[in-house]
Protein backbone atom coordinates (compact mmCIF):
# COMPACT_ATOMS: atom_id res chain seq x y z
CA UNK A 1 0.00 0.00 0.00
CA UNK A 2 1.09 3.55 -0.76
CA UNK A 3 -0.27 6.92 0.02
CA UNK A 4 -0.31 8.94 -3.96
CA UNK A 5 -2.19 12.27 -4.93
CA UNK A 6 -6.07 11.45 -5.25
CA UNK A 7 -5.10 13.50 -9.16
CA UNK A 8 -2.91 11.79 -11.88
CA UNK A 9 -0.84 14.15 -13.32
CA UNK A 10 -1.05 13.36 -17.86
CA UNK A 11 1.30 16.75 -19.07
CA UNK A 12 4.97 15.89 -19.39
CA UNK A 13 7.77 17.26 -17.33
CA UNK A 14 8.76 20.33 -18.20
CA UNK A 15 12.45 21.97 -17.45
CA UNK A 16 13.38 24.04 -14.40
CA UNK A 17 9.96 23.07 -12.49
CA UNK A 18 11.02 21.56 -9.54
CA UNK A 19 7.50 19.91 -9.05
CA UNK A 20 6.23 18.19 -12.42
CA UNK A 21 4.57 15.07 -13.31
CA UNK A 22 7.16 12.59 -12.64
CA UNK A 23 6.92 14.26 -9.29
CA UNK A 24 3.56 14.50 -8.56
CA UNK A 25 2.89 10.99 -9.25
CA UNK A 26 5.59 9.58 -6.60
CA UNK A 27 4.52 7.92 -3.73
CA UNK A 28 4.26 10.27 -0.36
CA UNK A 29 6.88 9.24 2.53
CA UNK A 30 5.68 8.88 6.18
CA UNK A 31 8.67 11.13 8.08
CA UNK A 32 8.38 10.53 12.06
CA UNK A 33 9.51 13.35 14.68
CA UNK A 34 13.12 11.73 15.16
CA UNK A 35 13.67 11.95 11.03
CA UNK A 36 12.78 8.10 10.48
CA UNK A 37 10.74 7.51 7.18
CA UNK A 38 7.87 4.81 7.87
CA UNK A 39 6.21 2.51 5.41
CA UNK A 40 2.70 1.70 5.34
CA UNK A 41 1.97 -2.31 5.83
CA UNK A 42 -1.15 -4.41 5.51
CA UNK A 43 -4.31 -3.13 6.98
CA UNK A 44 -7.13 -5.09 7.72
CA UNK A 45 -10.55 -3.28 8.07
CA UNK A 46 -12.18 -3.01 11.70
CA UNK A 47 -8.62 -3.49 13.04
CA UNK A 48 -6.25 -0.73 14.78
CA UNK A 49 -3.46 0.90 13.82
CA UNK A 50 0.20 0.60 15.46
CA UNK A 51 3.76 1.21 14.65
CA UNK A 52 6.04 -2.20 14.41
CA UNK A 53 9.39 -1.19 13.75
CA UNK A 54 9.80 1.45 10.47
CA UNK A 55 6.13 -0.31 9.44
CA UNK A 56 2.61 0.69 10.09
CA UNK A 57 -0.06 -1.69 9.99
CA UNK A 58 -3.09 -3.19 11.30
CA UNK A 59 -3.54 -5.14 14.31
CA UNK A 60 -6.36 -6.95 16.42
CA UNK A 61 -6.17 -5.21 19.65
CA UNK A 62 -5.22 -1.60 20.63
CA UNK A 63 -1.90 -0.75 22.27
CA UNK A 64 -0.87 -0.69 25.80
CA UNK A 65 -2.25 2.49 27.24
CA UNK A 66 0.86 4.85 28.47
CA UNK A 67 1.20 5.75 32.06
CA UNK A 68 -1.14 8.06 33.72
CA UNK A 69 0.98 11.42 34.70
CA UNK A 70 1.01 12.18 38.60
CA UNK A 71 -2.11 14.60 39.69
CA UNK A 72 -0.45 18.27 40.40
CA UNK A 73 -0.96 19.10 43.99
CA UNK A 74 -4.15 20.59 45.61
CA UNK A 75 -3.35 24.21 46.36
CA UNK A 76 -4.06 25.90 50.06
CA UNK A 77 -7.79 26.60 50.93
CA UNK A 78 -8.19 30.32 51.54
CA UNK A 79 -8.75 31.00 55.37
CA UNK A 80 -12.32 31.31 55.91
CA UNK A 81 -13.73 34.76 56.99
CA UNK A 82 -14.73 35.54 60.48
CA UNK A 83 -18.67 34.57 61.22
CA UNK A 84 -20.17 35.75 64.17
CA UNK A 85 -23.75 37.10 65.67
CA UNK A 86 -23.99 39.69 67.58
CA UNK A 87 -24.29 39.01 71.60
CA UNK A 88 -28.31 38.56 72.49
CA UNK A 89 -29.48 40.96 74.52
CA UNK A 90 -30.74 40.10 78.26
CA UNK A 91 -34.29 38.41 78.88
CA UNK A 92 -36.73 40.14 80.81
CA UNK A 93 -37.96 38.56 84.32
CA UNK A 94 -40.72 36.28 84.33
CA UNK A 95 -43.25 37.21 86.95
CA UNK A 96 -43.89 34.87 89.74
CA UNK A 97 -47.23 31.94 89.19
CA UNK A 98 -49.01 32.19 92.39
CA UNK A 99 -49.42 28.39 93.91
CA UNK A 100 -52.25 25.67 92.24
CA UNK A 101 -54.90 25.06 94.97
CA UNK A 102 -55.52 21.25 96.02
CA UNK A 103 -57.63 19.56 94.15
CA UNK A 104 -61.63 18.68 95.61
CA UNK A 105 -61.92 14.72 96.94
CA UNK A 106 -64.40 12.81 94.26
CA UNK A 107 -67.50 12.48 95.45
CA UNK A 108 -68.80 8.66 95.93
CA UNK A 109 -71.35 7.08 93.68
CA UNK A 110 -74.60 7.00 94.96
CA UNK A 111 -76.67 3.36 95.31
CA UNK A 112 -78.25 1.79 92.05
CA UNK A 113 -82.22 1.75 93.12
CA UNK A 114 -83.79 -2.06 93.30
CA UNK A 115 -85.48 -3.39 89.63
CA UNK A 116 -89.27 -3.22 89.80
CA UNK A 117 -91.31 -6.76 89.64
CA UNK A 118 -92.48 -7.84 86.08
CA UNK A 119 -96.06 -8.26 85.78
CA UNK A 120 -97.93 -11.45 84.94
CA UNK A 121 -99.02 -12.20 81.47
CA UNK A 122 -103.10 -12.40 80.99
CA UNK A 123 -104.27 -16.02 79.65
CA UNK A 124 -104.47 -15.86 75.69
CA UNK A 125 -108.67 -16.18 74.89
CA UNK A 126 -110.43 -19.17 73.42
CA UNK A 127 -110.05 -19.43 69.36
CA UNK A 128 -113.69 -19.42 67.83
CA UNK A 129 -114.92 -22.99 65.56
CA UNK A 130 -114.37 -22.61 62.50
CA UNK A 131 -117.26 -22.42 59.79
CA UNK A 132 -118.90 -25.71 57.74
CA UNK A 133 -117.96 -25.94 54.24
CA UNK A 134 -120.45 -25.00 51.63
CA UNK A 135 -121.85 -27.73 49.51
CA UNK A 136 -121.29 -28.25 46.36
CA UNK A 137 -123.72 -27.19 43.09
CA UNK A 138 -124.70 -30.20 40.34
CA UNK A 139 -122.50 -30.00 37.22
CA UNK A 140 -125.05 -28.57 34.39
CA UNK A 141 -125.43 -31.46 31.32
CA UNK A 142 -123.39 -31.00 28.36
CA UNK A 143 -124.40 -29.05 25.29
CA UNK A 144 -125.95 -31.24 22.27
CA UNK A 145 -124.18 -33.19 19.87
CA UNK A 146 -121.45 -32.18 17.58
CA UNK A 147 -122.40 -31.96 13.68
CA UNK A 148 -122.15 -34.29 11.34
CA UNK A 149 -117.97 -33.69 9.17
CA UNK A 150 -118.53 -32.51 5.34
CA UNK A 151 -117.83 -34.49 2.66
CA UNK A 152 -114.07 -34.14 1.88
CA UNK A 153 -113.65 -31.51 -1.49
CA UNK A 154 -116.79 -29.32 -0.67
CA UNK A 155 -116.80 -27.66 2.43
CA UNK A 156 -119.53 -29.09 4.04
CA UNK A 157 -122.30 -26.81 6.24
CA UNK A 158 -121.16 -26.15 9.58
CA UNK A 159 -123.51 -28.19 11.57
CA UNK A 160 -125.43 -25.87 14.78
CA UNK A 161 -124.07 -25.34 18.18
CA UNK A 162 -126.07 -27.47 20.99
CA UNK A 163 -127.28 -25.64 23.74
CA UNK A 164 -124.96 -24.92 26.83
CA UNK A 165 -126.47 -26.26 29.91
CA UNK A 166 -126.86 -24.38 33.11
CA UNK A 167 -124.67 -23.81 35.66
CA UNK A 168 -125.75 -25.13 39.16
CA UNK A 169 -126.49 -23.10 41.67
CA UNK A 170 -123.87 -22.14 44.08
CA UNK A 171 -123.44 -23.82 47.84
CA UNK A 172 -124.01 -21.44 50.96
CA UNK A 173 -121.21 -19.78 52.82
CA UNK A 174 -120.12 -21.28 56.29
CA UNK A 175 -121.11 -18.78 59.05
CA UNK A 176 -118.22 -17.34 60.55
CA UNK A 177 -116.39 -18.25 63.95
CA UNK A 178 -116.81 -16.28 67.18
CA UNK A 179 -113.73 -14.20 68.33
CA UNK A 180 -112.21 -15.15 71.18
CA UNK A 181 -112.24 -12.85 74.34
CA UNK A 182 -109.31 -10.89 75.09
CA UNK A 183 -106.96 -11.60 78.06
CA UNK A 184 -106.46 -9.05 80.98
CA UNK A 185 -103.79 -7.34 80.81
CA UNK A 186 -100.81 -7.92 83.26
CA UNK A 187 -100.03 -6.02 86.10
CA UNK A 188 -97.17 -3.08 85.64
CA UNK A 189 -94.56 -3.60 88.64
CA UNK A 190 -93.46 -0.55 91.07
CA UNK A 191 -90.61 1.55 90.10
CA UNK A 192 -87.49 1.35 92.48
CA UNK A 193 -86.75 4.48 94.62
CA UNK A 194 -83.72 6.48 93.18
CA UNK A 195 -80.54 6.28 94.88
CA UNK A 196 -79.33 9.22 96.92
CA UNK A 197 -77.03 11.64 95.28
CA UNK A 198 -73.18 11.77 96.31
CA UNK A 199 -71.71 14.64 97.79
CA UNK A 200 -69.72 17.35 95.40
CA UNK A 201 -65.93 17.32 95.22
CA UNK A 202 -63.58 19.38 97.52
CA UNK A 203 -63.36 22.91 97.87
CA UNK A 204 -61.96 25.11 94.97
CA UNK A 205 -57.88 25.77 95.76
CA UNK A 206 -57.05 29.35 95.93
CA UNK A 207 -55.90 31.93 93.35
CA UNK A 208 -51.98 32.25 92.59
CA UNK A 209 -50.83 35.86 93.38
CA UNK A 210 -50.44 37.60 89.96
CA UNK A 211 -46.54 38.53 89.60
CA UNK A 212 -46.38 42.74 90.23
CA UNK A 213 -45.79 44.58 87.45
CA UNK A 214 -42.29 46.78 86.94
CA UNK A 215 -43.04 50.95 87.06
CA UNK A 216 -43.77 52.82 83.69
CA UNK A 217 -40.81 55.11 82.51
CA UNK A 218 -41.89 58.51 83.19
CA UNK A 219 -42.94 60.96 80.36
CA UNK A 220 -41.11 63.25 78.73
CA UNK A 221 -41.77 66.41 78.75
CA UNK A 222 -43.74 68.75 75.66
CA UNK A 223 -41.35 71.10 74.15
CA UNK A 224 -42.91 74.43 73.89
CA UNK A 225 -44.27 75.50 70.61
CA UNK A 226 -42.26 77.88 68.30
CA UNK A 227 -43.61 81.17 67.27
CA UNK A 228 -45.21 81.48 63.87
CA UNK A 229 -42.65 83.72 61.79
CA UNK A 230 -44.92 86.44 60.35
CA UNK A 231 -46.03 86.58 56.88
CA UNK A 232 -43.97 87.94 54.04
CA UNK A 233 -45.44 91.16 52.07
CA UNK A 234 -47.39 90.11 48.49
CA UNK A 235 -44.83 90.43 45.26
CA UNK A 236 -46.10 92.89 42.74
CA UNK A 237 -48.22 91.68 40.06
CA UNK A 238 -46.24 91.46 37.16
CA UNK A 239 -46.72 93.42 33.54
CA UNK A 240 -49.26 91.76 31.38
CA UNK A 241 -47.69 90.36 27.90
CA UNK A 242 -48.21 91.37 24.60
CA UNK A 243 -51.23 90.09 22.70
CA UNK A 244 -50.47 88.48 19.37
CA UNK A 245 -51.63 90.29 16.03
CA UNK A 246 -55.22 89.99 15.24
CA UNK A 247 -57.10 89.09 12.43
CA UNK A 248 -56.55 91.91 9.11
CA UNK A 249 -53.22 93.35 9.95
CA UNK A 250 -50.34 93.30 8.25
CA UNK A 251 -47.91 90.36 8.60
CA UNK A 252 -45.49 90.04 11.11
CA UNK A 253 -41.52 88.97 10.62
CA UNK A 254 -38.81 87.67 12.45
CA UNK A 255 -35.07 86.97 11.88
CA UNK A 256 -32.62 85.36 13.79
CA UNK A 257 -29.50 88.03 14.18
CA UNK A 258 -26.61 85.31 14.76
CA UNK A 259 -25.68 81.79 15.43
CA UNK A 260 -26.74 79.95 17.78
CA UNK A 261 -24.81 77.19 19.95
CA UNK A 262 -24.00 74.09 18.03
CA UNK A 263 -26.43 71.04 19.62
CA UNK A 264 -24.39 68.14 20.28
CA UNK A 265 -27.04 66.04 21.71
CA UNK A 266 -31.06 64.55 21.02
CA UNK A 267 -32.31 67.46 23.87
CA UNK A 268 -34.74 70.34 21.68
CA UNK A 269 -33.60 73.52 21.61
CA UNK A 270 -35.92 76.52 21.50
CA UNK A 271 -35.00 79.41 18.79
CA UNK A 272 -36.47 81.86 20.99
CA UNK A 273 -36.14 84.48 18.38
CA UNK A 274 -37.86 83.51 16.03
CA UNK A 275 -41.01 83.24 18.37
CA UNK A 276 -44.39 84.67 17.22
CA UNK A 277 -47.11 85.61 19.87
CA UNK A 278 -50.73 84.15 19.03
CA UNK A 279 -53.96 85.30 20.39
CA UNK A 280 -57.23 82.91 21.04
CA UNK A 281 -59.66 82.87 18.32
CA UNK A 282 -57.67 84.15 15.67
CA UNK A 283 -56.22 82.32 13.11
CA UNK A 284 -53.11 82.24 11.59
CA UNK A 285 -50.58 81.29 8.56
CA UNK A 286 -46.92 81.21 8.97
CA UNK A 287 -43.82 80.05 7.79
CA UNK A 288 -40.27 79.33 8.69
CA UNK A 289 -37.17 79.58 6.95
CA UNK A 290 -34.08 77.53 9.24
CA UNK A 291 -30.65 77.58 7.70
CA UNK A 292 -28.14 75.23 9.33
CA UNK A 293 -25.02 73.29 8.70
CA UNK A 294 -23.76 69.99 10.23
CA UNK A 295 -20.70 68.90 11.58
CA UNK A 296 -21.05 65.39 9.72
CA UNK A 297 -22.70 63.95 7.04
CA UNK A 298 -24.47 61.15 9.28
CA UNK A 299 -25.97 63.66 11.33
CA UNK A 300 -29.25 64.53 10.78
CA UNK A 301 -31.48 67.58 11.87
CA UNK A 302 -34.38 66.99 14.08
CA UNK A 303 -37.15 70.17 13.49
CA UNK A 304 -40.24 70.88 15.18
CA UNK A 305 -42.79 73.73 16.48
CA UNK A 306 -44.27 74.15 20.04
CA UNK A 307 -47.42 76.13 20.40
CA UNK A 308 -50.50 76.55 22.67
CA UNK A 309 -53.85 74.77 22.68
CA UNK A 310 -55.26 74.88 19.50
CA UNK A 311 -59.02 74.35 18.00
CA UNK A 312 -56.84 73.51 14.63
CA UNK A 313 -53.34 72.98 13.80
CA UNK A 314 -51.73 71.22 10.95
CA UNK A 315 -47.96 71.80 9.68
CA UNK A 316 -45.37 70.56 7.45
CA UNK A 317 -41.67 70.15 7.58
CA UNK A 318 -39.08 69.67 4.92
CA UNK A 319 -35.21 68.86 6.11
CA UNK A 320 -32.36 68.44 3.35
CA UNK A 321 -30.65 65.00 3.64
CA UNK A 322 -28.90 63.75 0.53
CA UNK A 323 -27.91 64.88 -3.15
CA UNK A 324 -29.81 66.40 -5.57
CA UNK A 325 -32.99 63.78 -6.38
CA UNK A 326 -36.10 62.19 -5.66
CA UNK A 327 -34.40 61.27 -2.44
CA UNK A 328 -32.79 64.58 -1.04
CA UNK A 329 -35.40 65.65 1.37
CA UNK A 330 -37.15 64.06 4.44
CA UNK A 331 -41.08 65.52 4.65
CA UNK A 332 -43.04 64.84 7.48
CA UNK A 333 -46.13 66.26 9.54
CA UNK A 334 -45.95 67.92 12.90
CA UNK A 335 -49.41 67.41 14.29
CA UNK A 336 -48.99 68.23 17.70
CA UNK A 337 -46.60 70.70 19.77
CA UNK A 338 -43.03 69.54 20.41
CA UNK A 339 -43.72 66.92 17.56
CA UNK A 340 -41.07 66.78 15.01
CA UNK A 341 -39.69 65.76 11.84
CA UNK A 342 -36.28 63.56 11.60
CA UNK A 343 -33.68 64.23 8.76
CA UNK A 344 -30.82 61.42 9.06
CA UNK A 345 -28.19 62.59 7.20
CA UNK A 346 -26.60 65.74 5.06
CA UNK A 347 -24.76 65.50 1.36
CA UNK A 348 -21.89 66.93 3.50
CA UNK A 349 -20.82 68.55 6.57
CA UNK A 350 -19.97 72.48 6.72
CA UNK A 351 -22.39 73.51 4.30
CA UNK A 352 -25.56 75.78 4.42
CA UNK A 353 -28.59 73.78 3.72
CA UNK A 354 -32.36 75.03 4.40
CA UNK A 355 -35.04 73.28 6.17
CA UNK A 356 -38.75 74.83 5.93
CA UNK A 357 -41.99 75.06 7.92
CA UNK A 358 -45.17 75.84 6.99
CA UNK A 359 -48.95 75.77 8.47
CA UNK A 360 -51.92 77.27 10.29
CA UNK A 361 -53.00 77.39 13.51
CA UNK A 362 -56.35 78.68 15.30
CA UNK A 363 -55.11 78.84 18.77
CA UNK A 364 -57.64 78.19 21.39
CA UNK A 365 -55.40 79.86 23.99
CA UNK A 366 -52.91 82.71 24.26
CA UNK A 367 -48.91 81.62 23.41
CA UNK A 368 -46.32 81.54 21.60
CA UNK A 369 -45.38 79.52 18.62
CA UNK A 370 -41.31 78.83 18.43
CA UNK A 371 -39.66 76.26 16.03
CA UNK A 372 -37.01 73.79 17.99
CA UNK A 373 -34.55 71.43 16.89
CA UNK A 374 -31.76 69.07 18.20
CA UNK A 375 -29.21 66.62 16.24
CA UNK A 376 -30.65 63.53 14.91
CA UNK A 377 -28.31 61.68 17.11
CA UNK A 378 -25.41 62.76 19.95
CA UNK A 379 -22.55 63.37 18.17
CA UNK A 380 -19.52 66.04 18.90
CA UNK A 381 -19.91 67.40 15.52
CA UNK A 382 -23.53 68.37 16.26
CA UNK A 383 -25.97 70.46 14.39
CA UNK A 384 -26.21 74.73 13.72
CA UNK A 385 -28.61 76.56 13.14
CA UNK A 386 -27.57 80.08 11.00
CA UNK A 387 -28.24 83.80 11.65
CA UNK A 388 -30.63 84.60 9.18
CA UNK A 389 -33.21 81.90 9.54
CA UNK A 390 -36.35 83.83 9.98
CA UNK A 391 -40.23 83.44 9.92
CA UNK A 392 -43.38 85.29 8.92
CA UNK A 393 -47.20 85.44 10.49
CA UNK A 394 -50.20 86.62 8.88
CA UNK A 395 -53.61 86.79 11.02
CA UNK A 396 -56.14 85.84 8.62
CA UNK A 397 -59.04 88.18 8.19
Amino acid sequence: MTLTHKKVATLPDQAGVEVNKAEWNDDHLIVEGGGATLTIGTITDGEFLKRNGSVIQSAAAAGPSGPTGATGSQGPTGPSGATGSGATGPTGLTGNIGPSGPSGATGSAGATGPTGITGNTGPSGPSGPAGGTGATGPTGPSGGPTGPTGVTGTTGATGPTGVTGNTGPSGPSGAAGAAGATGSTGLTGNTGPSGPTGPSGGPTGPTGVTGASGPSGAAGATGPTGLTGASGPSGTAGAAGPTGPTSGTAATYTRMGGDLATNVGTTLTTMASLGFLLSSGTTYIFAYNILFQSGAPTVGLKLGLNFPAATVQASTAKIPIGADGAGAAMQGWISSSGDTVLGTAVEASGTNYLATIEGTILPSANGTLVPIFSAEIASTAGILIKQASAGVLVAVP
